[in-house]
C-alpha cells in the first residue's frame, strides 16, 4: 500500500523531472507533463520556491488562462546538492550532485582491507572536507548524505549489524550516528548496503527508469540482489532481502561457503572458482587461447574474451556459470515477477556469448506456459558511480519529507 509520503515524495520527484527537462515552466506545463493536478504542482512548486530551488521569473509569453498570462517558473539545478557515498573494499568514493543529478566533485581515496571504523571515519572526515566544505558550494545547501556499506544493514537505525569483508568493525556498528555527528543534525544521513543505492542508480540514470519492478544482481567478490517492488525499495523485515548469494542451488557442492553453508549461488559463480575451474580443464584444450599465457595465469577479461571468439574451453567454463546465473534468475523471476533484471559488476563486461545464451536459458527454465517477457540486460554504470549516484539520488528522493 502506498503511503501519504511516499505519494507525496513520488509527486515531488514527477515535478522535479519535468523541471529537469523544461527547466522553466508554468504550473499548467507542469501538472500535464507529471500528470497532477494544477493544484498539487502549485503547492510542490510553492514547497521548492521556499528553498530557491524554483524562482518566479515573470509571465509566460503569449498564453492566456483565466484572462491572464501565467506565472513561469525557473528551475535552479544548483541551489542544492546531495552527497552520495559508496564503502568499497579497495576505496571510498564520494559523489557530490546537484538538483540535475549531475556531477559536481568526486573524491576517491584508495583503503586497505578490513579497514577499522576508527580509519574509516577519518577518510570520510576527508571527504567531507573535499566536497562539503566547499568554498563555491555553501554547507547549507547540502540536502544530506547517502552512505553504501557493504554487510547487513538497518537502515531505519542506521547500523551495520555485520560485514563479512570488515570483521574488525565488529557487530552492530552505528555508522549513520558516527557520520552524523560530524556533519552535524542539519545535514541528514543515510546509511544502507551499497546493492540497494546501485539499484536506486539504475532507476535514476540506468535500464530501470519508469520500470516498478525489478531485480539489480551484482556480482564482485560476494554476489547479492537489489529489489525494487512498486517503484520502491524493498529490504525485508530483517533487512536481508535480496541476499540470493546464499540461494542454494547446487545439493552436490562440496566447498563451504563464507556464510557456512554449501550450494550456495555465489559459490558457483565466483570468478576465483570459475578461473579454477578453467586451470583445471587446461590439459584437455592445449589449443586454446587460455593456455597460451605465459605465466600461465588466467583473468577473467581473458576468459570473456575467448568466449566471444569461440573459444572451446572458454565455452565449457562459461556454459556452466551461465547455467547457474540461469537457475538463480529463473527462481527470482518465479518469486517476484520483475519486468527487468540488471546485471552490474564483473558479468556486467562478459560480452554478447553470456547475455545471450542466458536469456536463451532462462527462456528454458522458466514457466513454459506462461508468457515470460522479463528482460536481462546489462547495468551500463560502473561500480562507483552506481554506488555513489544511487546514494545521492536517494538523499534527493527523501529530502523534502
Amino acid at each position: 500500500m502506498t503511503t501519504h509520503r511516499a505519494q507525496r515524495n513520488s509527486n515531488i520527484l514527477k515535478v522535479l523531472n519535468v523541471l529537469r527537462a523544461s527547466t522553466r515552466c508554468t504550473i499548467s506545463e507542469v501538472a500535464d507533463r507529471a500528470r497532477l493536478s494544477r493544484l498539487t504542482v502549485a503547492k510542490i512548486l510553492d514547497l521548492l520556491a521556499e528553498g530557491d530551488i524554483v524562482t518566479p521569473v515573470g509571465k509566460a509569453p503569449g498564453k492566456i488562462e483565466g484572462g491572464r498570462r501565467p506565472q513561469l517558473y525557473n528551475f535552479n539545478s544548483s541551489a542544492r546538492y546531495s552527497l552520495g557515498i559508496l564503502i568499497g573494499e579497495k576505496s571510498v568514493t564520494g559523489r557530490l550532485v546537484d538538483l540535475n543529478i549531475e556531477t559536481a566533485g568526486v573524491f576517491r581515496k584508495s583503503i586497505a582491507p578490513d579497514l577499522n571504523a576508527a580509519e574509516l571515519l577519518s577518510v570520510i572526515d576527508e571527504l567531507i572536507a573535499a566536497l562539503v566544505d566547499n568554498p563555491h558550494i555553501p554547507r547549507e545547501s547540502i540536502l544530506g548524505i547517502g552512505v553504501g556499506s557493504q554487510g547487513v544493514t538497518d537502515f531505519e537505525r542506521g547500523i551495520v549489524l555485520t560485514s563479512p569483508h570488515n570483521p574488525s568493525w565488529g557487530k552492530e556498528l552505528p555508522l549513520r550516528d558516527m557520520i552524523q555527528k560530524r556533519v552535524g543534525v542539519a545535514i541528514p544521513v543515510y546509511v544502507d548496503n551499497a546493492i540497494r543505492f546501485r539499484t536506486l542508480a539504475e532507476t535514476t540514470a540506468g535500464r530501470l527508469r519508469n520500470v516498478q519492478n525489478s531485480q539489480v544482481i551484482h556480482c564482485a567478490d560476494g554476489l547479492i540482489a537489489g529489489n525494487i517492488l512498486n517503484a520502491t525499495i524493498y529490504r525485508g523485515v530483517h533487512n536481508i532481502a535480496g541476499s540470493i548469494g546464499h540461494m542454494k542451488i547446487n545439493v552436490t557442492d562440496t566447498e563451504r561457503c563464507d556464510c557456512g553453508g554449501f550450494g550456495c549461488f555465489e559459490m558457483q559463480v565466483m570468478p576465483r572458482r570459475v578461473l579454477a575451474r578453467a586451470q583445471s580443464l587446461k590439459a584437455d584444450f592445449p589449443d586454446s587461447v587460455l593456455v597460451r599465457n605465459p605465466d600461465g595465469a588466467l583473468y577473467l577479461e581473458e576468459l570473456f574474451a575467448a568466449s566471444e571468439s569461440g573459444d572451446g574451453l572458454a565455452r565449457i567454463v562459461m556454459d556452466e556459470t551461465i547455467a547457474w546465473f540461469a537457475i538463480a534468475i529463473h527462481n527470482l523471476i518465479l518469486m517476484y515477477d520483475p519486468e527487468v533484471v540488471v546485471i552490474q559488476g564483473t558479468y556486467a563486461h562478459a560480452g554478447d556469448y553470456f547475455i545471450n545464451s542466458l536469456r536463451e536459458r532462462v527462456g528454458k527454465v522458466s514457466l513454459i506456459n506462461v508468457a515470460q517477457r522479463t528482460t536481462i540486460e546489462y547495468s551500463q554504470l560502473d561500480d562507483e558511480e552506481a554506488g555513489t549516484l544511487g546514494a545521492a539520488s536517494y538523499v534527493l528522493l527523501h529530502a523534502f519529507e
